[in-house]
Formats: C-alpha cells, structure tokens, sequence
C-alpha cells in the first residue's frame, strides 16, 4: 500500500462516517419518531400459493398447495412483533375462468375458508388480498383481462378489499371498467399505502391510475 492509499483509507472511513451521521441528525431533527428508535408498524407480503395445472384436483377445490398455505397462515399468526397487515398480492388459486366465472368463485371460496379456519383469521393482523393474472385473465394462452373475473374477485373478496378510491371507467388512461375497488390507496399511520391491479381489461400488464 502507497503512502497516499494509506492515508486516504482512513479518510475515506472518516467521511462516510461523518456523512452518515449527519444524515442521521437530519432524519431525527425531521422525523423524531426515527429517533426513537421504534417500530412504527410492519407488514408481511406474500404471493402465488396455486398448484400447477397437473396437480388440480377435485379433493382440493382451492386449487392452491394448503399445506404450503395453511403453514404460511401459522408462522405469521406466530410473528412477534405482530405485523398489522398481511398483504396477498395474487395467484391464490388457479383460476383462468374465461366467461364461466362458478369454478372460479368455488376456487376463490374454499380458499378463504382455509384462511378463516386458520390462526391467522383469529388474529389482528389484516389480510389485504390483491388479484393477480390468474384471478383475472382468461387464460395463460389468450390472456384477456375479464369483466367477470373482476365481478367475480369482488363478490368473493370484499371483506378483504382495503379500500374504493381507484379509477373509474374512462379517465385519463382510459379504464375500460370499474377498478376503484381494484387499484387503490389507504393511509395508515402517516404512511399512504397502494394496491394495484396489473391485470385490468383490456389493458393488462400495465398498471393505471388515473
């Protein structure tokens, strides 16, 4: 090591530190609850519990892996600090209904009831449930965002839908139908929290908010 790089080093530490504690002083002075040191509140995401297609069975009208499930429910039942929500941002079942939205409700029902059979429901922590594309689309294949299989989320999910302030039809992208219980925002403690829905009709894989 150089004379120059030898010196340098401990400089370089020395700045970062500085920075660093600078940044801290200006967060505290700003945000005093950060000072405190505390946890202002803590939430817990998850996604995709289905089965594969080969794997649907009639003995198991969830079409999602329940043991897989029922075991995710439990360890964030058992989490302490006790988060205060539990976000599950899709593909909770295998769906792809196209028009006949029945065995898509029969999917979406039984998975709720192993949620509210589980510790979790029994729980404070708050299920936020999401859509994801096999909630909403036709079919892998063809894709399609349908109208029904929205209908259909929002008769089975409501209890689970956090909010109603999303798009309507129309606006400035153009939302070809009602996805105000579909993309939306809720405030909670200071922080403002969105749901999106990236499989809307029409326009699917993107994400609108107009």
């Amino acid at each position: 090591m150089t004379l120059q790089r030898f010196f340098y080093a401990p400089f370089a530490i020395f700045f970062f530190s500085l920075l660093f504690c600078n940044c801290k002083r200006n967060d505290n002075r700003n945000y005093p609850e950060i000072s405190k040191d505390t946890l202002v509140f803590s939430f817990v995401s998850v996604g995709c519990n289905r089965e594969d297609k080969k794997d649907i069975n009639p003995s198991n009208p969830s079409t999602a892996n329940t043991e897989q499930l029922m075991r995710t429910f439990a360890d964030v039942a058992a989490l302490n600090p006790v988060p205060e929500f539990f976000f599950f941002t899709g593909d909770m079942v295998f769906g792809y209904a196209k028009d006949d939205t029945a065995k898509l409700d029969t999917e979406m029902m039984a998975w709720r009831k192993i949620y509210e059979s589980s510790p979790l429901a029994k729980t404070s922590i708050r299920l936020v449930a999401m859509p994801g594309n096999h909630e909403m689309l036709y079919s892998k294949k063809t894709g399609g965002g349908s109208v029904l299989a929205e209908k259909a989320w929002l008769r089975v999910m409501t209890p689970y839908i956090a909010g109603n302030n999303g798009p309507k039809p129309g606006g400035n992208d153009s939302v070809n139908s009602d996805e105000s219980r579909l993309t939306y925002s809720f405030d909670y403690k200071g922080n403002h929290l969105i749901v999106l829905n990236t499989d809307e009709v029409g326009l699917e894989t993107e994400v609108n908010n107009s």
